[in-house]
């Protein structure tokens, strides 16, 4: 892994336990190395940026490394690892499509009332009569709007 190398992390819950994976990334004869170095649960009392940089702290202790050594954090752009890159002083190379989510839903803000009828709509065409009228017309079929947002 040598001295310098990134950390890449990522974090989710199955029913009340918490979980993270990180990774080091690194290069070894021009090409990218990734390399598990755990799949933890983090401790129940808190998953602040405190808890997750002193589980850095630990793994990275297992294999002789400090957190001085890394050059940079691969993660979502959440607060949490937002505030991890600010308290380590280490850059957060933020996640694409997170980046683009965030651009999408900054943009359709000023449409929010347009969209809620537009799926308002949708919700009314898919019920079965409805639905059935509109088979009439054109093939399409009525779709509500993706609530992940």
């Amino acid at each position: 892994m040598g001295i310098l190398f990134g950390l890449m992390f990522d974090g989710w819950s199955h029913g009340t336990m918490h979980f993270v994976s990180v990774y080091a990334l690194y290069v070894v004869g021009g090409r990218l190395q990734r390399t598990l170095l755990a799949l933890s649960p983090l401790d129940q009392g808190s998953q602040d940026a405190a808890a997750h940089i002193e589980l850095f702290r630990n793994v990275l202790a297992v294999y002789k490394k400090t957190v001085d050594m890394v050059q940079f954090i691969v993660a979502d752009n959440c607060n949490i690892n937002c505030s991890i890159d600010t308290k380590l002083g280490i850059p957060l190379v933020g996640c694409a499509s997170h980046r683009f989510k965030l651009a999408v839903n900054k943009f359709v803000t000023e449409h929010e009332l347009l969209l809620q009828k537009v799926n308002n709509i949708m919700s009314q065409l898919r019920q079965i009569n409805n639905a059935a009228e509109l088979q009439k017309l054109t093939p399409l079929r009525a779709k509500k709007r993706n609530a992940t947002h």
